[in-house]
């Protein structure tokens, strides 16, 4: 793979992950429906895709992707999308 594949992929993916929190919900959407074709690594296919899930607002997706993932990352996605939700469910019991 050249270099320039390699940026490509990593544009895609960065794109994929910034898209929800501006807005493109539909561009996210799609962005996701290809990562499986960028032919990531496992790890790396499913943190991304959780990424993408959370900024999504799908948390439950987004720990589905990476339940069966150990690494440290994996590790701090769950925390902090723990942390999401609790803040969520504190707030709808005001």
């Amino acid at each position: 793979m050249t270099e320039l594949a390699r940026d490509i992929k990593r544009l895609l993916v960065e794109a994929a992950i910034a898209a929800p929190n501006h807005g493109l919900v539909a561009q996210a959407q799609g962005l996701l429906e290809v990562l499986p074709a960028l032919g990531l690594e496992g790890e790396t296919q499913a943190l991304a895709a959780a990424m993408v899930h959370f900024g999504l607002r799908q948390p439950r997706t987004a720990l589905e992707t990476i339940k069966n993932l150990d690494d440290s990352c994996a590790q701090d996605l769950r925390q902090m999308i723990a942390n999401y939700t609790d803040d969520l469910a504190r707030k709808n019991t005001r």
